[in-house]
């Protein structure tokens, strides 16, 4: 929501923040109306109201937000430092002894979408470890965690090519999300998709010929697909799509058709490699980070504040069978399964605390 300015008139509209801040919110205005605070990329910045660059505000430190200011005195939220877990657990190949789960990447920052190499050799995942959203590598069991991507921007959903030697991945260096690769041994990542339009969720192929995404170029959320090396894309779905995962075999591609309660989520569909016609396969609102393709089906997880559930759709026979339940009220979700499925991998994120914070004398 908007607030009005202390005093006087509009008389126009005036861009004032020209770089592209992640999550900006709640601006509000000083007392004397000459300048403007607002939170972003988990920190306060002022700007002057008649424009100008916008000056973080140091001192209030990291992960403020929610700024509200009346006359000398500013009320603002200081959020714990954002932590996630990735956890590692029995899948349905398992063959140990110790059937618990247990933290698998473990820091006081975020780790999250993990991904494993088709080897079974190492992890992709997701770090602010370094500050900034980067792709990292790890070994199959979260050891030796090694930064890949160093953007300093949002870099996210890394996914393993079929011969476990490259990564593509998204990441926001402007307005819209672009694909990306990079070799797993490290190097420059190289800028796939140059649309103006977002071009997101990344998936390759089984035989590695092509990369999957999602893309609005044509006006809506659609899957579309591109050689690895580069080349013009081309449009698979027609009714709407939204990560794509090929079977195993290559011949269907299983994706989500964008739903109505979130993006990223939605009922699952699929359609033959080439095109096609598009069929229905599961009419559940599912997350696309909460589904993990193998040869003997599709499992998905769900999540509420009371039960966290990991169920099966069996190819074979069509129906779907609980997997895994657990009543604690920690969010998860971004589901993998190892190549062998003897693990499940998925992510945690404890309830985040925060403190109202209140500054005297504010100018």
């Amino acid at each position: 929501m908007g607030h009005l300015a202390p005093a006087g008139s509009f008389r126009g509209v005036t861009r004032l923040t020209d770089e592209n801040y992640e999550g900006i919110s709640r601006p509000a205005w000083t007392a004397d109306g000459r300048e403007i605070v607002f939170a972003a990329e988990d920190a306060l910045f002022r700007v002057p109201s008649a424009g100008g660059a916008p000056q973080a505000i140091a001192w209030v430190g990291e992960n403020a937000g929610d700024p509200a200011i009346s006359r000398n005195q500013m009320v603002f939220v200081q959020y714990s430092p954002p932590e996630s877990r990735t956890w590692r657990m029995r899948g349905p190949n398992y063959k140990g002894k110790d059937r618990s789960a247990a933290p698998i990447l473990v820091s006081t920052r975020q780790d999250a979408m993990p991904d494993y190499s088709p080897d079974g050799k190492k992890l992709a995942f997701m770090s602010d470890r370094s500050g900034f959203l980067e792709i990292w590598i790890s070994g199959s069991d979260g050891s030796k965690p090694v930064q890949l991507t160093n953007l300093r921007k949002f870099s996210s959903t890394p996914r393993w090519s079929p011969d476990s030697r490259r990564i593509v991945f998204s990441c926001r260096l402007e307005e819209d999300e672009d694909t990306y690769v990079v070799d797993a041994d490290g190097g420059i990542p190289r800028h796939l998709t140059s649309e103006k339009s977002g071009n997101e969720v990344p998936n390759w192929s089984r035989d590695g010929r092509w990369i999957y995404f999602s893309s609005n170029r044509s006006g809506t959320l659609q899957v579309w697909k591109m050689p690895p090396d580069g080349g013009k894309p081309v449009q698979v779905t027609t009714g709407g799509g939204y990560y794509a995962v090929e079977s195993f075999d290559g011949k269907m591609l299983y994706y989500l058709k964008p739903g109505q309660r979130r993006h990223g989520t939605g009922p699952i569909w699929k359609v033959p490699r080439e095109g096609g016609e598009e069929t229905l396969v599961l009419d559940r609102e599912i997350g696309f980070l909460n589904l993990a393709l193998m040869p003997e089906g599709l499992y998905f997880s769900t999540w509420t504040d009371k039960k966290y559930l990991i169920e099966l759709l069996s190819f074979q026979t069509g129906q779907i069978t609980p997997v895994y339940q657990d009543e604690t009220p920690n969010e998860r979700y971004c589901l993998t399964i190892s190549p062998d499925g003897e693990w499940f991998v998925y992510t945690e994120v404890p309830p985040q605390e925060s403190d109202l914070m209140l500054v005297e004398n504010f100018r």
